[in-house]
């Protein structure tokens, strides 16, 4: 099999006198210009139609409120730059009051009109332009917008939508959560949450528990008041009843073993059987990647009454990890000490499942367990939609979101999920950052290593189960190599289209970009002899469709946009399985691959979600495994 090869190379350049002229303007950016410290150039001065304060501004989400930061944080020049946007995000996702309601109110500088259409003019002519002094040119505008700040969570390598689970939040108004270049904090804030209340006044500092009586979008309303006026901003607020239960017990994990100097750590929150048994009967399920909370799963694994119905004659132990992004053998040793404690409290067979990348932690740790002499306690093991031969994002997603790190917030998010350890060791293609000078191999060193180290640990000698959210016969998903998957337009300074993977062995384009800020060309990306993952039977990610959703609402122009979901796992990687990646594996030999049992989804289905027909697959295959037990 030849080695698919990935590079890239220049398109065009803008033009020797439309780059003087830019670099000339750039350089009078400067402190001493811009007297708010904020530049919003072009292509960002739309926030300050969308979100001013006043009674025009749109409703905003919380990712909306959060690619505002973001570009008001890139904007500002050095010396007036607020808190760095990560710094903020973590903040909320650790602040144990509530939910607190993050406000930025700037100042700012833009472009008058006239000037803006000179340069873009000359940017769409490739032509000289001239700005006879910058301070002549700007106005000055308002840049304000209110949003509680709901804990991040993630889906593999994109966001989850925030929602908040639990019908009465507390909201918090706290001055840290205010960011601001102007004097002074509002004197008062008048809220409307939206429960049919009305507005009430809530001053700096306080928190109050509002309580709902329907599910889902709510419009919450937030004026501030300052001594000079009000301003205005309104948010959605999304929230479910939906939550996961109390744990009956919750234990604090720590491996004793380390991986590459450092030990892992987690958390097992335990729900005893509810037929009394108490911890007797323990189903271990091991979290996937990026690490996720309790309701999340909670929430997955409610489909189908699969918790109800499992829950009913088992303890259900839900495994998560404190850093879902390390290495997968530092998060197997996690595993090790959790069997080791559920040892402890039975003398009963385990049950170990994992999700997605907590397959392979599992495996990992069930093959290392069996390698050195531990013992397990363990009869089944079962893995959902696992890549044991690894996973795949679209080379256009991968390189995109590496291009657009710096100039959006969505993109930098996906990014630093694609570069951190845990992927790295499963992504079977890795483009690597656009900058990124010479021809490379799609297939990474780091990925080869981790799967000789998993096949190298060997499977357990256990009853071994295996579910596809791939389809079994073989059939694509549609999507053929060198597909059209996004047309990006509308703005001169920012465009770009991204393909599906070729076979051909020529060089052909997966990516086209161009950003203004990013480069003065545009860059094609190109690749050779890869294989057609794309549209693979297995498992799907819409990866496709995050991209052109995320370019959507950093406001850089429009997006067309085909075949939002491409394979994440293949089927024949969810089943171990050294086959041709479209092969038919309801045709191979009974034994083929290392799985006792398996099933395929019906049709080509989302990652390491459960359909009917798999819920209803895993209770049998569980209560079979409880029959040959007794």
């Amino acid at each position: 099999m030849k080695t698919a090869i990935i590079s890239k190379k220049k398109g065009r350049k803008s033009s020797a006198d439309f780059t003087d002229s830019w670099n000339s303007f750039q350089k009078s950016v400067s402190p001493q210009n811009i007297p708010t410290g904020i530049f919003l150039e072009q292509y960002s001065v739309g926030l300050t139609r969308r979100f001013n304060g006043t009674s025009r501004s749109d409703t905003l989400s919380q990712m909306d409120w959060e690619e505002v930061y973001f570009q008001i944080h890139k904007s500002a020049l050095e010396g007036y730059r607020p808190t760095p946007p990560d710094e903020v995000l973590l903040r909320a996702d650790t602040f144990e009051q509530g939910i607190p309601i993050a406000v930025l109110n700037f100042n700012a500088n833009k472009l008058i009109t006239k000037t803006s259409t000179v340069i873009a003019k000359a940017l769409r002519q490739q032509k000289k332009f001239e700005i006879p002094s910058i301070t002549k040119v700007l106005e000055e505008c308002r840049v304000f917008a209110a949003c509680a700040i709901i804990p991040r969570e993630f889906n593999t390598f994109f966001r989850v939508k925030p929602r908040y689970r639990g019908m009465s939040p507390t909201f918090c108004i706290d001055g840290s959560f205010y960011f601001t270049n102007s004097d002074g904090e509002p004197v008062s804030y008048k809220i409307d949450f939206d429960d049919g209340h009305g507005s009430r006044v809530v001053s700096p500092g306080d928190n109050i528990t509002i309580e709902y009586g329907e599910e889902g979008k709510k419009i919450i309303e937030v004026i501030c008041e300052f001594p000079d006026g009000l301003l205005k901003s309104n948010f959605e607020f999304d929230i479910t009843a939906e939550s996961a239960p109390i744990p009956d017990e919750e234990w604090d994990i720590e491996a004793t073993i380390e991986y590459e100097g450092a030990k892992g750590k987690g958390k097992a929150s335990i729900f005893y059987a509810q037929d009394g048994s108490g911890l007797e009967k323990p189903i271990l399920f091991a979290d996937g990647f990026p690490g996720h909370s309790l309701d999340f799963l909670y929430g997955r694994l409610k489909e189908f009454n699969t918790w109800e119905d499992l829950n009913k004659d088992h303890a259900l132990v839900i495994l998560t990890y404190e850093d879902g992004k390390t290495f997968v053998q530092r998060n197997a040793f996690v595993v090790v000490e959790c069997i080791n404690k559920l040892r402890e409290q039975t003398s009963l067979p385990l049950i170990v499942t994992g999700v997605s990348m907590g397959g392979l932690i599992t495996r990992y740790a069930l093959g290392y367990m069996n390698q050195n002499g531990i013992e397990s306690q363990t009869e089944t093991m079962l893995c959902f939609d696992s890549p044991h031969k690894g996973a795949c994002i679209p080379l256009g997603v991968q390189t995109a979101a590496s291009f657009l790190s710096s100039e959006s917030s969505s993109a930098k998010d996906s990014w630093n999920l694609i570069i951190s350890d845990a992927a790295k060791q499963m992504l079977v293609y890795q483009t690597g950052s656009w900058e990124d000078e010479d021809e490379e191999p799609l297939v990474t060193e780091i990925f080869t290593d981790f799967m000789s180290d998993l096949e190298a640990q060997g499977w357990p000698p256990i009853k071994l189960l295996a579910v596809s959210n791939g389809i079994g016969d073989g059939s694509s998903n549609g999507i053929a190599p060198e597909d059209h998957t996004l047309d990006w337009y509308g703005n001169i300074c920012a465009y770009g289209d991204t393909w599906s993977a070729s076979t051909s062995d020529e060089e052909v384009d997966y990516a086209s970009l161009y950003v203004i800020k990013v480069s003065a060309w545009d860059w094609d990306f190109w690749s050779k002899d890869a294989l057609a993952y794309d549209g693979a039977p297995g498992g799907t990610r819409n990866s496709n469709g995050e991209l052109a959703k995320g370019i959507e609402d950093s406001g850089y122009g429009w997006v067309d946009h085909w075949h939002d979901d491409s394979c994440f796992v293949p089927t024949v990687s969810a089943l171990a399985l050294n086959e041709d990646l479209y092969v038919d594996v309801n045709s191979l030999p009974s034994g083929t691959g290392p799985f006792t049992s398996f099933i395929c989804s019906s049709s080509n289905t989302e990652h390491a979600i459960l359909t009917q027909e798999l819920a209803d697959w895993i209770k049998a295959e569980i209560a079979s495994t409880k029959e040959e037990a007794s």
